[in-house]
Formats: C-alpha cells, sequence, structure tokens
C-alpha cells in the first residue's frame, strides 16, 4: 500500500497536475498555474511531514478531489485541510494608492 504522501500525489497526478519536487526553503510547496497547467509544488527542505501537510493543503481546496476514489485515511487528511482551511476569514483586498486603479 502506498503511503499517504504518495497516494496524495497520485491524486494530483489524476487530477491533470503536473508534480515537481524542487527545493524551496523548508516552507514552500502548493500550486501554481503556468501555461495553462496547474502544477503542485513539493518542497524537498521540508521534512516528511512538512511535505504531507503542504500537499494536502494545495489538494484539499480543488473541488475536482471530490469526483476521485481516495483511501479513507487519505480523504480523512483532505477533509481535515479543508476544514481548516474554511475556518479562515477571506482576506481583504488592499487599498490602491491614489490614482491608481
Amino acid at each position: 500500500m502506498n503511503s499517504a504522501f504518495e497516494e496524495l500525489l497520485e491524486v494530483a497526478r489524476k487530477l491533470g497536475m503536473t508534480v515537481r519536487h524542487a527545493h524551496l526553503g523548508g516552507a514552500g510547496g502548493g500550486l501554481a498555474r503556468f501555461k495553462n497547467q496547474i502544477q503542485l509544488f513539493v518542497d524537498l527542505d521540508g521534512d516528511a511531514a512538512e511535505q504531507l501537510a503542504q500537499t494536502a493543503k494545495a489538494l484539499a481546496g480543488e473541488e475536482r478531489v471530490g469526483d476521485l476514489f481516495i483511501r479513507p485515511d487519505v480523504r480523512q487528511i483532505l477533509d481535515a485541510c479543508a476544514a481548516d482551511t474554511s475556518n479562515r476569514l477571506p482576506m481583504k483586498k488592499a487599498p490602491s494608492p491614489e490614482g491608481v486603479d
């Protein structure tokens, strides 16, 4: 059986995302859109727990995740991350400098 982390990477691939591993300083990772392709970045400088958490947080916000069968233990991780992000207040738009819109 795959680890939860490997399962999340497979979920990203099933969603058509490119999975990229990069050195991002230990606190990075997440989704980015580049040339109409969604890419999941995994921070090689983070430990295994951080990589799992960043990947789960990134995928938890993807609506299409609900359309896939995901192992119950991994689904539980995603649901916990989704609940955590839904409790955050929406970010307010910063006021633009005068004369600039």
